[in-house]
């Protein structure tokens, strides 16, 4: 099977290097932070050290869309719970 995913970067360049189809990719991952870099090499023969999955949130500081940001009557806040222009 093909790599596919994150894996530790075979060139130690980076932390981080996805793979597709096998290969190598530009995009690369430091202290969580993506960016790219085009691999030194286009193949990679040599074993692959998967990344470690990071643990999952709780997701409690998730929202959604619909929901208001701030309670109505929030100081700093007209009425309608939408932030005031200031013009008085």
């Amino acid at each position: 099977m093909l790599a596919e995913g994150w894996y530790r970067d075979p060139f130690e360049a980076h932390e981080d290097r996805w793979f597709s189809a096998g290969r190598p990719t530009a995009l690369v991952r430091d202290a969580g932070v993506d960016s790219t870099d085009p691999p030194p090499a286009p193949e990679w023969s040599g074993p692959l050290d998967d990344v470690a999955a990071p643990e999952p949130g709780n997701a409690n500081d998730l929202k959604r869309a619909d929901q208001p940001t701030a309670a109505r009557g929030t100081p700093g806040l007209d009425g309608s719970g939408a932030m005031g222009v200031g013009f008085g």
